[in-house]
């Protein structure tokens, strides 16, 4: 009896492999800046020069946001958050761009991060072929429970 119980968990172990998703690899570091604190220093620690720095739109911009893709063929485009029909926040692709880097480019750009609904969306466009890119998404935003920055798989912190 003991042996077909070890065969069962072995089997279960195998399709829980198999079967559990493989995470996503990173593609772009990100870090924040409330007030441009600590900013400099983080610069002056990489190769900022292939980092486009864009001015703050407005006074209420107080975060500076730095995004630094680790994958080739891409770029960075910020856009305004709205909800979409699906309750889920997303780019606002009726107004205007607020910020694009270059091609396999970083970026830095200043806004405003509420402590509810994301202010800004970051869509990451990755080319994978001829004419067909994807888009990977992530808004700054600061964790409630310790004031961490929200990271996930696609966007990891420095």
């Amino acid at each position: 009896m003991k042996k077909n119980s070890i065969y069962v968990f072995l089997i279960l172990c195998i399709l829980a492999i198999l079967i559990t998703p493989a995470f996503a690899a990173p593609l772009a570091k990100v870090a924040a800046f409330p007030g441009g604190e600590g900013l400099e220093e983080l610069l002056s620690s990489i190769d900022s020069s292939k980092i486009r720095r864009v001015e703050k739109a407005s006074e209420y911009d107080d975060t500076a946001i730095v995004i630094v893709p680790l994958v080739k063929d891409c770029n960075i485009m910020i856009y305004g958050a709205v909800m979409n029909d699906n309750f889920e926040v997303a780019p606002d692709r009726e107004s205007p761009v607020i910020a694009e880097g270059a091609m396999d480019s970083g970026l830095l750009f200043w806004c405003r991060v509420p402590e509810g609904i994301p202010a800004v969306v970051t869509v990451l466009y990755v080319k994978e072929g001829e004419n067909l890119r994807t888009e990977h998404f992530w808004s700054p935003a600061f964790s409630g429970f310790d004031g961490s920055l929200v990271i996930n798989n696609e966007f990891i912190s420095f």
